[in-house]
């Protein structure tokens, strides 16, 4: 694609505004405050700090890269490089624009070098003002989700805490066993207190075990303790408690359990990603349920905030050999128990089925607030961190998810891994080389049109993936037609599909895939046009109905 393909997307100014003048003057917008939800399960601490010396020198050359999509007429995305030190490249050819360095701008509240890092190596600047393409931040409230151009990405979904805190997490994952029976068996048995403590008196009054109580919202171990019998807890206390896994799978005689990253880019067609990498974290203490290690934190919480502080600890000097100390990596993880003749790749299919089939339960309750708030579904994505435990005969446990996984370059090891996450998260959801300073003003005089009455809120259509264009077809049409009579609007929703799975890098696309999307559309708790268009594209005979090249002006653009 040539520079002058990519100026579609990015409509640059005559004049070259200063720091101070952009967005209304270089007011500073508060955001996140009244959509930071109560309660978000989460790891990320705001005054947790890391080393400055951490953050790259950056050598820019002075213009943006940029890569193409795979059909003509449509928009390009920003290029993320990954850390130079790594030696690693792209796949993915790119192309240098004619769009100034420092041109395009991001908003960031947690302060970790990986994610500065890798806005700095595209050509980002960061901004305190409403002026920016992605944000890297808190939840959004309502009405900031209202306030969205098509072309702004936020890192969170609206709702999306339905799986982020413990309570909630639990509560739509018993609801889906109730509808689902045996395929939702992944989640230990649990009460959530006080509401249901009768019902839990009842369990252990019947059966002698040991539980895990866990408050509502909490992250890094807070709060968490081993409990034998009611007694344990008062009885006003807010807080949840699970059967405990007695037989864990051990390293080295020692608990362990898996941080996985899943990138959710759409939900409307719903796209999830797992990142090829992960995190092995490994107790400091022998495991043994003798009654007198319950109370031993470094025995049974495998969190790498507790364990570090153990004398025991060993730290993982470098990258080189990662199945040393109390945080190894996944594939090595993987290499370990193939060695051991274990079969990872059932495994592994075994993961991706938990990790899948927490995502649809989620998206009953994420879709229609999306719907609700926002004029595009274009402008969410989600880092998921899903914590994992493996019990002695390897079938894998949900045990949470963290809506803001920690980003901490904590030792060797985690900048590697977190370094090339990051740069592949931005790379993956198709950041628009769009100028900021043109969304300013389109908000800005859309703000003042509804005031002085003269026009309503806009949505916007098919090029924003809003869904919502009146010469759509039903979902009748879809299913007496199939794939007969596309609209364009049906093929941006698989052109994006497809655009995205040329950008993965690193990341594998676990659903839809013409292998499991047939198999998992039972979970979903309605069918949406978007998925069953999916799910017939995948399916679809190749020869019958090929990847055609749109017609001029089939796909409009998405940021005019």
């Amino acid at each position: 694609m040539t520079a002058e393909e990519a100026d579609v997307a990015f409509a640059l100014e005559d004049e070259t505004l200063g720091e101070d003048e952009v967005g209304d003057d270089g007011d500073e917008e508060v955001w996140g405050d009244e959509g930071d939800y109560a309660g978000e399960n989460g790891e990320e601490d705001a005054t947790e700090q890391e080393d400055e010396d951490d953050i790259e020198e950056i050598f820019h050359e002075g213009f943006i890269r940029l890569v193409a999509s795979l059909m003509p007429g449509r928009p390009p995305t920003v290029h993320f490089e990954y850390p130079p030190e790594l030696e690693m490249k792209r796949k993915t050819d790119s192309f240098i624009s004619n769009i100034p360095v420092e041109t395009l701008r991001y908003k960031l509240y947690w302060e970790r070098n990986c994610v500065k890092n890798c806005f700095a190596r595209a050509g980002f600047k960061r901004t305190k003002t409403s002026c920016w393409n992605i944000s890297w931040f808190k939840h959004p409230s309502p009405d900031q989700y209202r306030r969205l151009h098509p072309c702004q990405k936020v890192n969170h979904f609206p709702g999306s805490w339905v799986i982020g805190r413990k309570d909630r997490l639990l509560r739509l994952t018993s609801m889906m066993r109730r509808r689902h029976g045996s395929a939702y068996s992944f989640v230990p048995e649990g009460f959530i207190l006080p509401n249901e403590t009768e019902a839990f008196r009842k369990i252990t009054s019947k059966q002698k075990g040991i539980w895990i109580m866990k408050p509502y919202a909490s992250s890094c171990g807070r709060g968490i303790k081993l409990i034998t019998n009611t007694t344990q807890i008062a009885k006003t206390k807010k807080c949840l408690v699970q059967r405990y896994i007695p037989d864990p799978f051990l390293l080295n005689g020692c608990k362990t359990d898996l941080r996985l990253y899943i990138l959710v880019t759409s939900v409307e067609p719903l796209r999830i990603h797992l990142f090829n990498e992960g995190l092995t974290r490994i107790c400091t203490t022998k495991y043994t349920l003798k009654p007198s290690s319950l109370k031993d934190r470094y025995c049974h919480l495998t969190n790498y905030s507790i364990n570090r502080k153990s004398s025991n600890f060993t730290e993982n000097s470098g990258t080189e050999n990662n199945t040393e100390g109390n945080k190894w990596s996944l594939s090595a993880l993987m290499r370990y128990l193939e060695k051991e003749g274990k079969d990872t790749k059932k495994l592994m299919t075994q993961i991706k089925a938990v990790i899948t089939k927490t995502i649809i339960a989620a998206e009953s309750e994420i879709t229609p607030m999306v719907h609700r708030l926002m004029r595009s579904t274009s402008n969410c994505f989600e880092l998921f961190g899903f914590d994992l435990m493996l019990d002695s005969k390897l079938k894998p446990w949900l045990i949470e998810v963290n809506i803001s996984p920690s980003l901490m370059g904590s030792s060797p090891l985690d900048k590697m891994i977190k370094g090339v996450l990051m740069a592949d998260v931005f790379h993956l959801v198709g950041v628009m080389p769009h100028d900021a300073r043109k969304i300013k003003k389109m908000q800005k005089a859309e703000r003042l049109s509804r005031v002085l009455g003269s026009g309503r809120r806009k949505t916007w259509g098919a090029g924003a993936g809003s869904g919502s264009r009146s010469n759509k077809r039903s979902l009748k049409d879809l299913d007496s037609t199939g794939l007969d009579g596309l609209t364009p609007e049906d093929w941006k929703i698989i052109h994006d599909h497809e655009d995205e799975l040329s950008r993965c890098g690193n990341f594998e696309c676990i659903f839809p895939t013409r292998q499991n999307v047939e198999n998992f559309s039972k979970f979903f708790h309605c069918r949406r046009y978007s998925n069953v268009l999916m799910s017939l594209w995948l399916q679809r005979n190749t020869s019958k109905y090929p990847m055609p090249t749109p017609k001029p002006n089939a796909n409009t653009n998405t940021c005019g």
